[in-house]
């Protein structure tokens, strides 16, 4: 059972490193992007977020009235890398080849990493709509379901939570799509 007066410690990993940790019992929750495997876990419902797309503030889909996926081709992706976790990864791959798009990867493990590449014209990213807009970037709603992030809260069985699992859906809710 949680205590209320427990520490609270944040983890920022990949969703693969995340359920490893979880299994291993050195966490008792974590917010993982799905889909995911995850087998002996416990997990809620799955919460898509929204997601903007970052691209660079010369380029010419950042000030198109209508930006389309293709106008990306000349750009690569910035990201995480696929081992974080393959199936969202191969998710979200094959949602922008569905529109025309086949981006190279660009490996991108923070927001930070991301508007660096995107600010110096290589690349293109995602950020969810409260993440800062960084000189050199703009944030463009496009392809909205695609590159929405699709998570759940995941605990290892049988741990009583339940307070924290709702504090966390709540405060996931207010950036759904």
């Amino acid at each position: 059972m949680a205590q209320k007066d427990a520490p609270l410690t944040t983890v920022t990993k990949g969703t693969t490193a995340l359920l490893a940790d979880l299994r291993r019992g050195s966490l008792d929750i974590a917010v993982v992007a799905h889909p995911s495997v995850l087998a002996d876990l416990e997990a809620g419902p799955i919460i898509a977020v929204n997601r903007n797309v970052v691209v660079p503030s010369g380029h010419r889909v950042a000030n198109t009235k209508s930006p389309r996926a293709q106008m990306l081709s000349d750009l690569a992706l910035a990201t995480t890398p696929r081992a974080d976790n393959p199936p969202a990864h191969d998710l979200l791959m094959d949602g922008l080849r569905r529109h025309g798009l086949d981006a190279s990867l660009q490996p991108a493990s923070t927001h930070r990493d991301v508007s660096a590449l995107v600010a110096a014209g290589t690349c293109f990213g995602l950020a969810t709509p409260t993440a800062a807009v960084h000189t050199g970037t703009n944030h463009l709603r496009m392809l909205v379901e695609e590159v929405a992030l699709r998570v759940r809260i995941v605990t290892a069985p049988g741990r009583d939570l339940g307070d924290l699992i709702h504090a966390l859906d709540r405060e996931l809710l207010r950036n759904r799509v």
